[in-house]
């Protein structure tokens, strides 16, 4: 649920705001995201918009602790800054989101050196005031690429 002063989403812009973030933190791209409640039109700003996210994610592996079942999968630690826009001035106004995504997203995924300062002001626009980066663990693209590839091809049908 996403309670903020300067920013207002619809649901469906939450939405895809969520997408974005939790991709560039590392969230497989068959995520799924769910907009509940939405009491606004489709496309208009609501007053509380909010999103319920089905994810996978990575942990870092521990043999001591891992079920037989799981397969690790090479992976990778990865600096990102959060970003939500590419026009600085929009991304300024998502300075509440990315409080938000700080305190109750980011703690759901394997993150170290997690650098946040913000000067997120209630109705202000702050240019480069709210900043969000952390080492997130990713899978190996080029590996996992490489184990499709060796992979036998499906049987004829």
């Amino acid at each position: 649920m996403y309670m903020g002063f300067t920013s207002h989403y619809s649901c469906d812009g939450l939405a895809d705001k969520m997408r974005m973030i939790l991709l560039q933190l590392g969230a497989r791209p068959d995520l799924k995201i769910r907009e509940v409640p939405c009491s606004g039109s489709f496309g208009r700003p609501t007053e509380f918009p909010g999103v319920t996210v089905n994810m996978s994610i990575l942990t870092p592996w521990d043999a001591a602790t891992a079920n037989a079942s799981v397969t690790p999968v090479p992976a990778h630690w990865k600096l990102v800054e959060l970003s939500t826009d590419r026009d600085p001035l929009r991304e300024a106004g998502d300075c509440e989101l990315i409080e938000q995504v700080k305190a109750h997203v980011l703690p759901l995924f394997s993150a170290r050196n997690v650098d946040y300062h913000s000067t997120c002001v209630p109705n202000q626009l702050q240019i480069g005031g709210t900043v969000l980066k952390a080492e997130v663990l990713i899978a190996d693209d080029q590996q996992t690429g490489a184990a499709k590839a060796s992979a036998p091809p499906p049987p004829p049908r």
